[in-house]
Parts: structure tokens; sequence; C-alpha cells
């Protein structure tokens, strides 16, 4: 979720310096105005809205009562009335001194309404005014992104690194979209950029570990995803993760004590119950990996790969019953035909 929080300093400071550039009015409109702004200083904000509504009442045409009045309703989460007041910002005067601030609200509560058209629209006509704010070109790709319109979105992750190059959440954004497209070497100079900027960040480090290890850099993933664990060593994915490693590489032990870490720390990680499964049937435990992929199903009934991996632990647990029948009964037609048919169809 966006958040247009940034607005909030600023509005304050011009509440306690008593609005300079308020707009002559009724006297006792204004009074209820600058109470309004009084309490929403003190983060009264049932308190601040009657105070606006009252001004309002007063004086319908209060421009910046309406968009002080739409802050406090944002902060009180009724985004839908809160849009109300913006808009009547802009229906009564579009070229308000605080119009690009007023944009920037309505495409954060629009996106936030799960409507990136509105949101796109209003974050450009923020940018047709202020075109050197590299937060909002970063709001505006991820605006694009969610359409999703991952070449526009691209375009806004870099203006938004051209204008402040160490923004490091445009760097990790533009990464993610860059991964996406198969451009993994561009992903992983951004997530390298991510971890300069912020080399204490265990997430940052875990992330460079998958893009090295997409591009088959097995030993400098694992090199990212031990730095992770060092710096949080409660990071669960990064467990996750360096099992991965472990298992693609045969270190199955490792693997599974990675796994087994992982779940530890989130038992609801259906994933690592999956690898955990796989790995526990790659020594031969067809019960462990029975239970692993029943318990991945249980979390998330729609994992086909595990669907899948459960038939073929029972299929592996049918054939060693199937064997030790024809060991006891040697001479049995029965058990023999079951036991090879079934051998034939796992090797085909």
């Amino acid at each position: 979720m966006l958040s247009c929080d940034r607005l909030f300093p600023d509005c304050l400071q011009r509440a306690r310096e008593g609005e300079p550039f308020m707009p002559s009015e009724p006297d006792d409109a204004a009074a209820h105005y600058k109470l309004g702004n009084a309490l929403l200083v003190k983060g009264e904000l049932d308190g601040a809205i009657a105070e606006y509504h009252a001004a309002l009442l007063l004086n319908l045409n209060h421009e910046l009562a309406h968009f002080k009045l739409g802050l406090a309703l944002v902060q009180k989460g009724e985004g839908d009335r809160a849009i109300a007041e913006f808009r009547e910002v802009l229906r009564l005067n579009p070229n308000h001194e605080l119009a690009h601030h007023v944009h920037y609200c309505l495409g954060i509560e629009l996106y936030n309404k799960r409507d990136p058209d509105g949101a796109i629209a209003e974050f450009r006509k923020f940018l047709s005014l202020k075109p050197d704010d590299a937060e909002v070109h970063l709001k505006l790709g991820t605006a694009l992104a969610t359409k999703p319109d991952l070449d526009g979105a691209i375009v806004e992750y870099r203006a938004a690194i051209r204008l402040q190059p160490d923004f490091a959440d445009a760097h990790h954004k533009l990464g993610w979209l860059l991964r996406s497209e198969g451009e993994i070497h561009g992903a992983i100079a951004e997530f390298r950029e991510v971890v300069r900027l912020n080399p204490i960040s265990a997430d940052a480090h875990d992330v460079l570990g998958r893009a090295l290890a997409s591009n088959g850099d097995l030993d400098g993933a694992t090199a990212e995803y031990r730095e992770a664990l060092r710096l949080n060593p409660s990071n669960d994915e990064a467990h996750f993760d360096l099992g991965m490693v472990y298992e693609k590489t045969g270190d199955l032990d490792g693997a599974i004590a990675e796994y087994c870490e992982a779940l530890r720390l989130d038992p609801d990680y259906d994933f690592a119950h999956y690898h955990l499964g796989i790995a526990l049937g790659n020594k031969g435990d067809w019960d462990g990996m029975v239970g692993e992929e029943r318990e991945a199903l249980r979390l998330n009934p729609n994992h086909c790969d595990a669907h899948y991996a459960l038939g073929y632990a029972f299929e592996k647990k049918a054939l060693q019953e199937y064997r030790t029948a024809c060991e006891l009964a040697p001479r049995n037609p029965d058990y023999r035909k079951a036991y090879e048919g079934l051998l034939h169809r796992m090797n085909e």
C-alpha cells in the first residue's frame, strides 16, 4: 500500500505557522479552520474533521479546508471520502498552489483503491507540475507495473534513479522488473547497487543471491545467502534459498538442515515443505516425503508440483511394498507382475 504521509509534516508546519497563504474568508469559517489545524497537529482527528466540516458549512468554497479534511480522512483510513475532498479542491481551483500535493494524494488513494489508471493519471499530473520528484516517478512506476505496463514502469524507475542515484527502493524495483523481463545481468547490477547502498540489509543480500543463483552463479549466491544469515539468522527465506543451492549441488543433508530451519522459523512455508519433501525423497525417505508434500498441500491445495511429488512418492512406496511382497513370495506371479509393471512405468 502506498502512503501520502510525506505531506503531513509540511502541512502541520503550515498549521503551526498560521497558514500565511490562507485567503481572505469569513471570520468564523477561518476560526473553525484554524482550530481544525490545531487539532490535526495534536492528532485529534475526529475533532479536526468536525472543525473542517464546520468551516465548510460556513464557506463551502474553502479550498484548504477541503484539502486538510482530505488529509485527516486519509489518516482515519476513510479513503473514499478523502478522494472526494481532494477532487473538490481541484474542481474549485485546478491551479491551486497545492495542486501538485492534491494530485499526489489522489494518486496514492486511487492506487490503494486498486484503480491504477486513476493513480497513473494523477501521478502524471503531479509530474507535469513537479517533474524532478524522484519519489513520484517511483510511485508512477509502481502503478504502471500493476497494469502491467512493464516498459513504462522501467522508464519511471530509471527516471527516479537519474534524479536520485542513491534511491535504493528504485534500484530494487527496477531490478525485479528487469529480472522478470529476462534481463538478468541488468537485474544483478541493480541488486548489487541496493547492497552497496544498504550493506546491512539481509533482504538485499538475499535478493541478490537469488538473482545470482538464477544466472548459475551458485558460489556467489551462497556467499550472499550466508551474509544475509549473518546479518539476520532468523531470515527464513535466506535459509530456504541456501537450502535450494545445497539441493542443486547435491548436498542433501545441508539442504534438509536449511529447509528445516526455515520451517522452524515459519511452519507455514509451503515451498519449504515441498522442497524438504523432495530432498527427503532423494535420500530414499518416502514416508518423510509423503508427510512434507501433504503438509505443503494442506497449506496450498493448488501447489501442482506438490501434487505430482506426492503421487511420485506414493509410487515409490508402492514399489517398495511390491518388492517386499516378491521377496517374501517369489513364486507369486501377481506380485511379480505388479512390481515389474510399476517399475516399467516409472522407468519410461
